[in-house]
């Protein structure tokens, strides 16, 4: 390059960098400094940039001729570069001495320096002197300067720089004696472009030569450009089959690596064959058992192996089973280089054949524990298949019994066991339909074993629908038929006693009815009801019970006709059914039968048992309007006869009073049910007042119930009229529950008249009594309502204790420890009392209104009343009169110490708080 380009180029670039550097340097201090010393700062930069300008002029202007060979040094560009370099150093001891913006600032004004000098260094091209001129002074100076103020940040900082300018000008002086050394190469070369001017025309003449062996080789070029051409078309037509292909190509080098592999790898497991190609071929199996038979089965069948079946791994870690075809390929020299083949998917198949084997299997398995036995037939009708139970119900094994006829193997008969049962073969095959057999059949086997059997046939179709034989299907039914039978008579007979049950008896009692409404024929229904037939269940057990109920049964059926039918309809109540029969006659029967079980005495554990009967007989004619009225007439007549003394017969008659009066009371049942469905009782409250001056604070009440009137809701219906109904149809149990859960509403959410109550009377009856869930019942009551048990006083009657003393004392006793008082209502009107009043823990003794009535002015009456009342102190109970009517009573009363007096004339009853809503928990 000529020095005067060199020169221009180098000065052009470092006058554009001053007047870079002289802006930055300028906005960088200008903030810095004293706003006086700003003008200053202009000024300096100012003068460096035009005496730069001044200098570049110079040196262009002393750099016209080239750079003399045998010499390196251009003494224009030298100094203007020591000039530049004590300038650039000399700033930056300034810089640092005024200690602008700290070290931050030297930092980047060395980088300036630095900038500048690899800008030179270009521009210098083999000028070495040149760049030593500018850096030896740019950082040297301020280096020698922060060795001088101990900078420690600059000094390495400085060191590095200078140390670099040197390294770089020491390479900048080899670089220009290799330059040195080309030039004078160039020169040598010139001679050499001189002798090759001379040979340039005997290479013509070479060339000429070499065009025609040129052509030549062109020639063959073409041919083999169209062979490679044919190869490419054919790798394409290959490519473009293996994308084409649902099976998966795959080659794989002597390392085991896959190497080629066709895209339809993607559907098979779910990769790339960019994700493929290089992996281990084994990679791909789901382990490596399964790629060492690939392996394996090309060395055992010379590199040959067709149709394995190996499982290979899914992208989503699932098996796929594919089968293999592959093969050895082999290289140039006849070694094997790897092998290759095609993978086809078989899953789907292999899937399929699993399932079908399984489904097989199942079958088979199925067919032999099923507890049903099968055949299966031909369409001629002849045996392919029996599992283990028909071979046992048969007798036949399934071998001995194949190809055979079916009507030889399966020996079917009608009940006669003579008649063979024709088998539906038209329907199974030539219809195509299942059909069974619409009875049981008898079957007898190979060994003449009977059994009694239902069948059920059905076709076999293949895939085209067409039927290929039959199936049947049959049980052995010997003990369901028995069992059946069985079953059809306990549904009709009571087990006890073997009698026909309810629903058998009703059955023909209304076959009795149409008889006798169609045919004119007289027939007498009877209801016999067995008198303290309850006494012997509690003196002697239940078994001594049935033992009596069966006995009864024994002795009544030996007094009717082959036509008669005794039922027991439930407990100790019997139906009795008198075909063809006037009334007059039946109530000869049914005398008998009174007469016949009044005389009968149970033997019993050291106990002789009476029982006796209650009949009441109707007659079953024309004028019967329905089996209900029936029924209920002869329960009426029934009751009719307890009523007027038991054992005895009451007969129906069309003006029959009495029976007319039980009936109403039937009539009873209905009013009360629908009065404990819609809540239409109420309760009220009558004081009972102490009359001996102990009767503490508080009020003492009893509840009394009474039905509101569906006909008239202003009219109440005392307890008398209904209690009894209720009594004799067990619905005192239902009122006796109402009036618990609605007074212990009223106690806990209390009225003016309920407040300050400390004891409450409620009345439980003797049925109620006898219910094991009637204690829960009070107890989830207590719990539920929050009342306090001492508030509570259950009266219950010296009849219900007497008749079940045993359940009432320990109901008496587990109520009493948490607080609840008893009083014994009626106390009086027995002749027992005192025997058993010293085992009954309650707390009041309520002497019965017959003792009480007319007490002023009888001394006898008075008399018991003070005794009563004395054995009661000295048992620790209180007495209550009932029946209080005048201020006498209660004068003779007081003077025997009675404790509480109940009555008319102390106080009546009236409405305890509202009707109450709380919920029964055993609802």
């Amino acid at each position: 390059m000529k020095s005067e380009q060199l020169i221009n180029k180098y000065l052009f670039v470092e006058l554009l960098i001053y007047v870079a550097v002289a802006y930055f340097l300028l906005s960088e201090y200008w903030s810095a400094i004293a706003e006086g010393d700003q003008p200053y700062l202009i000024a300096l930069f100012v003068g460096l940039v035009v005496w730069r300008i001044v200098t570049s002029l110079v040196v262009k202007s002393a750099s016209t001729e080239e750079v003399a060979e045998e010499s390196s040094i251009h003494w224009p560009t030298l100094s203007s570069g020591l000039f530049a370099g004590v300038v650039w150093g000399g700033l930056s001891i300034i810089l640092c001495l005024l200690n602008i913006d700290g070290v931050e600032l030297d930092l980047r004004f060395a980088l300036v320096n630095a900038g500048i000098a690899m800008i030179i260094l270009p521009a210098s091209g083999l000028l070495t002197t040149s760049y030593l001129a500018y850096a030896l002074p740019a950082f040297g100076l301020p280096l020698a300067f922060s060795i001088y103020i101990e900078n420690i940040v600059m000094v390495p900082i400085w060191g590095l720089l200078l140390l670099l300018s040197l390294i770089i000008s020491s390479a900048l002086g080899e670089m220009g004696r290799m330059v040195e050394r080309y030039q004078r190469a160039s020169k040598e070369n010139r001679d050499i472009y001189s002798k090759l001017a001379t040979s340039r025309d005997e290479a013509l003449r070479m060339m000429h030569d070499l065009e025609s062996a040129n052509q030549t080789i062109q020639d063959e070029a073409r041919e083999r450009q169209n062979a490679e051409a044919k190869i490419v078309a054919s790798e394409k037509e290959l490519n473009r089959i293996l994308q084409d292909m649902m099976d998966t190509y795959f080659r794989v080098d002597r390392g085991g690596r896959i190497v080629r592999i066709s895209q339809s790898v993607r559907q098979l497991l779910g990769l790339s064959e960019d994700q493929l190609i290089g992996l281990p071929f084994s990679s791909i199996f789901s382990d490596d058992g399964q790629y060492k038979k690939v392996g394996d089965a090309l060395s055992d069948h010379f590199g040959m192996v067709e149709n394995l079946e190996v499982k290979m791994k899914h992208q989503q870690e699932m098996d796929v089973w594919v089968s293999i075809n592959a093969h050895y390929f082999k290289d140039k020299n006849g070694e094997i280089d790897g092998f290759e083949g095609i993978a086809r998917d078989i899953t789907e198949s292999r899937l399929a054949a699993e399932e079908l084997y399984q489904e097989k299997e199942r079958l088979r398995v199925t067919l032999g524990s099923i507890g049903d036995a099968v055949i299966t037939t031909n369409t001629s009708c002849e045996v392919e298949y029996i599992n283990p139970v028909g071979e046992e119900m048969t007798g036949w094994r399934v071998e001995d019994a194949h190809a055979k006829p079916l009507q030889e193997v399966l020996k079917l008969y009608e009940d006669d066991n003579v008649s063979r049962v024709q088998l539906p073969f038209e329907r199974w095959i030539k219809e195509g339909e299942s059909a069974a057999l619409p009875e049981p059949a008898m079957l007898v086997s190979r060994q003449k074993k009977s059994s009694v059997i239902e069948l059920n046939g059905a076709p076999i179709f293949d895939s085209k629908n067409r039927v290929i034989g039959t199936v049947l299907v049959f049980h052995d039914v010997t003990k369901l038929r028995t069992l059946a039978m069985q079953l059809a008579y306990q549904a009709t007979h009571d087990s006890l006693t073997g009698l026909v049950n309810r629903l058998e008896f009703d059955n023909l009692a209304e076959q009795a009815l149409e008889s006798a409404k169609n045919d004119g024929v007289s027939n007498v229904l009877c209801f016999i009801d067995l008198d303290h037939f309850k006494a012997v269940n509690d003196t002697s057990g239940h078994q001594a019970g049935d033992e009596l109920l069966r006995q009864i049964t024994k002795l009544m059926k030996s007094k009717l006709r082959k036509a008669d039918t005794l039922g027991r309809l439930g407990g100790d109540e019997f139906g009795l059914l008198l075909n063809g029969c006037d009334v007059e006659s039946g109530r000869e029967i049914a005398q008998e039968i009174c007469d016949a079980v009044d005389q009968y005495r149970l033997e019993w554990g050291g106990n002789s048992h009476r029982v006796g009967t209650s009949i009441g007989l109707v007659p079953i004619d024309q004028r019967a309007e329905s089996l209900t009225e029936i029924f209920r007439a002869a329960d009426s007549a029934c009751y009719v006869a307890k009523e007027e003394g038991r054992n005895r017969v009451h007969v129906l008659s069309h003006d029959d009073e009495m029976v007319a009066e039980q009936h109403g009371k039937m009539q009873w049942l209905q009013r009360i049910q629908h009065a404990l469905e819609n809540d239409l009782f109420e309760l009220h409250s009558q004081p009972i007042t102490s009359i001996d001056g102990k009767g503490g604070e508080g009020k003492h009440i009893e509840l009394l119930i009474r039905m509101i009137d569906t006909e008239d809701s202003d009219k109440l219906i005392p307890p008398g009229a209904f209690i009894p109904a209720a009594e004799r149809y067990h619905l005192m149990p239902q009122i006796d529950r109402w009036v618990i859960r609605n007074a212990f509403m009223q106690l806990v959410d209390p009225d003016e008249r309920g407040k300050n109550i400390s004891s409450c009377a409620i009345n439980l009856s003797g049925q109620s009594l006898s219910d094991d869930t009637l204690y829960p019942f009070i107890m989830a009551m207590f719990k539920q309502s929050g009342v306090s048990p001492r508030k509570i006083c259950f009266e219950i009657t010296e009849s219900a204790v007497v008749s079940n003393i045993e359940m009432a004392k320990e109901f008496i006793q587990k109520l009493s420890k948490i607080g609840c008082r008893f009083a014994l209502d009626d106390f009086g009107s027995g002749f027992s009392s005192f025997e058993y009043l010293k085992h009954l823990p309650v707390d009041y003794i309520k002497l019965d209104g017959s003792m009480i009535n007319g007490i002023a002015n009888n001394s006898t009456s008075l008399a018991m009343v003070k005794a009563i009342n004395y054995i009661s102190h000295v048992m620790g109970m209180k007495s209550i009169a009932e029946f209080v009517e005048d201020e006498a009573t209660v004068a003779a009363l007081k003077s025997v110490n009675i404790n509480y007096a109940q009555g008319y004339f102390l106080g009546k009853p009236d409405l305890f708080g509202v009707k109450a809503g709380i919920t029964d928990p055993q609802a």
